[in-house]
């Protein structure tokens, strides 16, 4: 028993209830973690905005875009991938990159375009304008 849990247990329903009934759950919840992981790394950001741009874009065209290595590139596209935002097909030698519809919601959610030069910037969180 660590120095952080509890001797016995010593569950007060009620409120334990209450609290765990108030929790985000299911779909809400994925949502959620998904927006964060996105908006939580500039380079994931940037490169979610520029599959949203291109609508579909080889690693060559986000290395250039966004102006990071290979490697940083193919590791985001992994977490991308991986959390069902983004979706690759292979046609020859080139591997291009979407945004399945889910990223392309949350993309939308997340950013917000400057009416004048038309440059897509980072919408800033609810009330902190």
């Amino acid at each position: 028993m660590s120095a952080e849990e509890c001797a016995l247990t010593c569950l007060d329903l009620p409120k334990a209830e209450a609290v765990r009934l108030r929790l985000v759950h299911g779909p809400v919840a994925r949502i959620m973690d998904v927006r964060s992981v996105v908006s939580a790394d500039p380079v994931r950001l940037r490169l979610g905005a520029a599959l949203a741009l291109g609508v579909e874009l080889c690693v060559c065209d986000l290395i250039w875009a966004c102006e990071v290595p290979r490697e940083l590139v193919m590791q985001h596209l992994r977490s991308l991938c991986s959390r069902g935002l983004a979706t690759s097909h292979r046609g020859g030698t080139v591997v291009a990159y979407r945004l399945t519809p889910m990223g392309r919601l949350l993309m939308a959610a997340l950013l917000s375009s400057d009416d004048e030069s038309g440059a897509i910037i980072v919408a800033p969180p609810a009330g902190e304008e």
